[in-house]
């Protein structure tokens, strides 16, 4: 994230009250850049900076980098 690369936090295995932390801390990161937070699914996480364009992929429905 500090490098202004996207980032791709999937949390399967993770007990729901780390996995929860671990989103916020990148939340609260990624806000500070003004970056966007896309979720891919319910336990994937796309963290993009400003500068990287999220489109819809409209024939998987969900969104790509």
């Amino acid at each position: 994230m500090r490098e202004n690369r996207a980032v791709v936090l999937h949390t399967a295995g993770t007990c729901d009250s780390e996995a929860q932390r671990l989103i916020d801390f990148a939340c609260g990161g990624m806000e500070a850049i003004g970056a966007q937070v896309h979720r891919i699914d319910a336990e994937t996480f796309l963290f993009a900076p400003p500068q990287v364009c999220v489109q819809l992929d409209e024939e998987l429905g969900r969104q790509v980098a």
